[in-house]
C-alpha cells in the first residue's frame, strides 16, 4: 500500500474486536456474543471484513478466536484482538482475589473459581461470592441476580469502597467518565449494563487462550505484560470499550455487530495511518504511580484518554481513503467501501466521490426537504438507545446544530434535566446567556412564555466589575444575573469562566437557577468547568457536553429543544424551581 513518506508501517495486519456477554443460555442476536474481524491483504495493503461472526455461546466463541488466532500465526500475521470486558480489578484487589500482588494470580484465580459450560450456564454468582471471602464481612462483589440468596453475596452495593474494601473504580473507569463515557464498575453482577459478569467469564477465557498449545508463547497481554508501549508479541490482547466510538448499524445489523466490525475498522484506519501506536503509551498526564498501577493490576482501556483523537478524521480525506483502502474507482468515479471477503458481509459505501461528468454544484435546494433530510440523517446515525426519549429528543437537536453524532455519548445530565427546565420555561422563567451568540441563536417564537433572554455582556458596569472581580468580562456579566437567576434557565455556550464563576456565586449563596445548561468551548478550562458542573450542580438540573467540545450553537440548540419539549407537552404542574406548587 502506498504511504506518505516517512509514515511508519502499520503494527498489526489483522483487527480482531469481541463483544463479549455473560449470557445463561445459547443466544444469537442482540446482547450476545460478535466476533469483527478485519485483515489487510498482503498484496496491496487492502482491509478487508474477513468475518462478522455470532457464537451462540462462549465455549464456542473461545474456540473460534484460538482458530482464528492460530490462523493468522501461521500465516505470520500481526494480531489486534480486543475485547469488551475489565481485564483487572481496582489496585490492591490482587492480593485478596488471587494470593499474589500481580494481575495474574487474580486470572488465575478466577480461572479457577468459575465454571462455564458449552450452554452457557456458569456458576458466576458463586464465584464472585468465593471471591468475596478474601475480605472480612461485606465484599467488593455484589449483584446477586438469582432468585436464592447467595452467602456472601449481596444484592445492593456495599457502602465501605475505598475502606474497608478497594476503589469501586478502576483509574482507566475513571478517566472514561471524565470523557462522557459511562463504565461500569467491576464488581457489580447485574443490572442495566453491569459487566461483572462479562469480566469474570472473560477472564476464564483468555486464561484458556493464554494456555492454547498453539498459542503460547505468541500472546502478550496489553499493558499488563507488554507495559505502557506497543506490544512486540505476534498477538496483542487488549480490553476495549466499543462505545469510545460511536458506529451506526447498517441495514439489517445489531447493535453490538455494528459496534465490534466500527471498532476494528476505526483502529484500522488509525494504524494505517501512523496513529495507533500513541494509544499503546496511555495519557501522557499519568502519574509515575498511576502507571504503576495500570500495570501491576488494574489494565486500561485502549483509547481512553484519547477520545477527541478517536473521535476526528484519520488524517486528510486522502489518509483516510488510504487507511480504509477502498476498492479502485471506476473510470468516471466511484464509492469507496472496505472490500469484503467473498462470503463476508458487504458494507454500505462509507464516502462519496463526485464522477467528473457530474455537474460541480448539484445539492439539494428544497428548504423542507433540507431540514427533514438533515433530521433524519441525525436520527440514523447517532446513538440514541441509551438516552432517555426526552433526552434523545434534545441530543438529537444537539448534533443537528453541530454535525457530530458522537457527542450524544459525551453528554452528562441529571436525571431531572428536561422535567425542570420545562417547567421553568413553561412558568416564564428567564433564559440567562453568557454570551450575544448563545442569545442569537434562542428560536423566541420557541419559547412557551414569551420568555426573556439576557445576555449581560454588553452592559456598561461589566468592564469595571471585572477590574474589580479580577476575572474575565465573561465572569463579570454573570454577576448581574443576581435578581434574575432563581428558577432561570442558563445557557453558556462559550467561556468557561462564566460557568465557573456562576458555580462560586452558587457556593457563596446565591438562589439556585432551575437548571444549568453547560457547553464552554476551548482549550482552557472548558472541560474542567464542566466536570465540576458534572460532579456538583449545587442544587441546579443540568446538562453539559464533556470535554473540550462545546459552542454557542450547541447552548441554543439545547434551549431550543428544551423549549420544543415545553410547546408540545401538557403544562407541568411544577413551579419554575422543580417542586410541586
Amino acid at each position: 500500500m502506498s504511504r506518505a513518506a516517512g509514515r511508519a508501517a502499520p503494527l498489526f495486519d489483522s483487527y480482531v474486536v469481541v463483544d463479549w456477554s455473560a449470557a445463561g443460555a445459547p443466544k444469537r442476536g442482540r446482547d450476545s456474543i460478535w466476533i469483527a474481524h478485519l485483515r489487510r491483504d498482503a498484496k496491496g495493503g487492502r482491509m478487508r471484513l474477513k468475518r462478522l461472526e455470532n457464537p451462540e455461546t462462549r465455549q464456542a466463541a473461545t474456540a473460534r478466536l484460538a482458530d482464528i488466532l492460530t490462523e493468522e500465526l501461521a500465516a505470520q500475521r500481526r494480531v489486534l484482538a480486543g475485547f469488551d470486558f475489565a481485564f483487572g480489578y481496582p489496585a490492591g484487589s490482587a492480593r485478596k482475589l488471587g494470593g499474589a500482588k500481580d494481575w495474574s494470580s487474580v486470572w488465575r484465580s478466577i480461572d479457577a473459581a468459575v465454571e462455564d459450560g458449552p450452554d452457557n450456564a456458569s456458576n458466576r454468582f458463586a464465584a464472585a461470592a468465593r471471591l468475596n471471602s478474601g475480605w472480612p464481612g461485606a465484599g467488593p462483589f455484589w449483584g446477586n441476580g438469582l432468585k436464592a440468596e447467595i452467602k456472601g453475596l449481596g444484592r445492593k452495593k456495599p457502602k465501605a469502597y475505598g475502606g474497608k474494601l478497594p476503589a469501586e473504580r478502576r483509574l482507566t473507569e475513571l478517566r472514561a467518565a471524565a470523557g462522557g463515557a459511562r463504565p461500569k464498575p467491576v464488581w457489580q453482577l447485574s443490572g442495566a449494563g453491569a459487566v461483572g459478569g462479562q469480566t469474570l467469564t472473560g477472564l476464564k477465557a483468555l486464561q484458556r487462550l493464554r494456555e492454547d498449545p498453539r498459542l503460547r508463547g505468541s500472546i502478550e497481554i496489553w499493558p499488563l505484560e507488554t507495559g505502557l508501549a506497543a506490544p512486540k508479541a505476534a498477538i496483542c490482547l487488549t480490553e476495549v470499550y466499543p462505545s469510545l466510538i460511536p458506529a451506526a448499524p447498517r441495514d439489517g445489523e445489531v447493535k453490538d455487530a455494528a459496534q465490534a466490525r466500527g471498532l476494528a475498522e476505526r483502529f484500522a484506519a488509525l494504524d494505517a495511518a501512523g496513529a495507533l501506536r500513541p494509544l499503546f503509551s496511555g495519557p501522557e498526564d499519568l502519574t509515575a504511580e498511576e502507571r504503576r498501577r495500570v500495570v501491576a493490576e488494574e489494565a486500561w482501556i485502549l483509547g481512553v484518554g484519547f477520545e477527541e483523537a478517536l473521535a476526528r478524521p484519520v488524517g486528510s480525506i486522502a489518509d483516510l481513503l488510504r487507511a480504509l483502502e477502498p476498492t479502485p474507482a471506476r473510470r468516471g468515479g466511484g464509492e469507496p467501501r472496505l472490500e469484503p471477503e467473498k462470503d463476508g458481509p458487504t458494507p454500505r459505501p462509507a464516502l462519496r466521490l463526485v464522477r467528473p461528468d457530474e455537474p460541480a454544484l448539484r445539492y439539494e435546494r428544497n428548504p423542507e426537504a433540507i431540514y427533514a433530510e438533515s433530521f433524519d440523517a441525525v436520527r440514523r446515525e447517532t446513538r440514541l438507545d441509551h438516552l432517555p426519549d426526552d433526552m434523545a429528543g434534545v441530543a438529537v437537536r444537539l448534533v443537528h446544530a453541530c454535525g457530530m453524532p458522537e457527542i450524544a455519548d459525551r453528554l452528562a445530565f441529571s436525571d431531572d434535566l428536561t422535567a425542570r427546565a420545562v417547567a421553568a420555561l413553561e412558568n416564564g422563567a428567564p433564559v440567562l446567556c453568557d454570551c450575544d451568540m448563545t442569545a442569537s441563536g434562542v428560536i423566541r417564537k420557541m419559547l412557551p412564555r414569551d420568555n426573556a433572554v439576557v445576555c449581560a455582556l454588553r452592559d456598561p458596569r461589566v468592564p469595571g466589575i471585572a477590574t474589580k472581580i479580577g476575572n474575565t468580562r465573561s465572569a463579570a456579566a454573570v454577576e448581574l444575573w443576581r435578581e434574575r437567576i432563581k428558577g432561570s434557565v442558563v445557557a453558556i455556550g462559550n467561556a468557561p469562566t462564566a460557568l465557573f464563576h456562576l458555580l462560586e456565586l452558587l457556593d457563596s449563596g446565591w438562589p439556585r437557577p432551575a437548571a444549568i445548561l453547560g457547553f464552554p468551548v476551548g482549550f482552557v478550562g472548558a472541560a474542567e468547568s464542566k466536570a465540576l458542573l458534572a460532579a456538583n450542580p449545587r442544587g441546579a438540573a443540568f446538562l453539559a457536553l464533556r470535554g473540550r467540545r462545546g459552542g454557542s450553537a450547541m447552548a441554543s440548540a439545547a434551549v431550543n429543544a428544551l423549549a420544543a419539549l415545553a410547546m408540545t407537552r401538557p403544562r407541568s404542574k411544577k413551579n419554575a424551581d422543580g417542586e410541586s406548587g
